[in-house]
């Protein structure tokens, strides 16, 4: 991918070229220095706006998914598939659903073995 001063100075052929200046009326180094200015400007004022733009989807897209995971009628949760299994995620409706906290959940690897699945095997 061309860099700014790359196209800053395609630019300034071009605008030699329309304006039809002779090399010695037309500064082409000043003129290739300001265009590459106002385009690293533009391509930062662009870059904002895409960060702020995604920043708004992501939130929007995780309260969008908080409320699907909070009318869920299941608990959702997941764990490392390897070393020791430790959970990595849980909905937050286990509070309403099973009455422990999500913290409770998420800072014992075996707490969902222990109470969950040993109660339903002994039953």
């Amino acid at each position: 991918m061309p860099k700014p001063r790359e196209h800053a100075k395609i630019a300034t052929a071009a605008l030699s070229e329309v304006l039809h200046l002779a090399p010695d009326q037309f500064d082409a180094e000043a003129t290739t220095s300001i265009i590459e200015r106002a385009i690293k400007k533009a391509t930062r004022e662009v870059r904002t706006k895409t960060r702020q733009q995604l920043m708004e989807v992501q939130a929007a897209m995780r309260e969008h998914l908080a409320r699907l995971l909070k009318s869920s009628p299941a608990v959702i949760y997941s764990f490392k598939a390897h070393d020791d299994s430790a959970p990595t995620f849980v909905s937050d409706n286990i509070t309403s659903l099973f009455g422990y906290a999500p913290a409770e959940y998420l800072e014992d690897p075996s707490f969902w073995r222990e109470r969950v699945h040993l109660t339903t095997w002994l039953a």
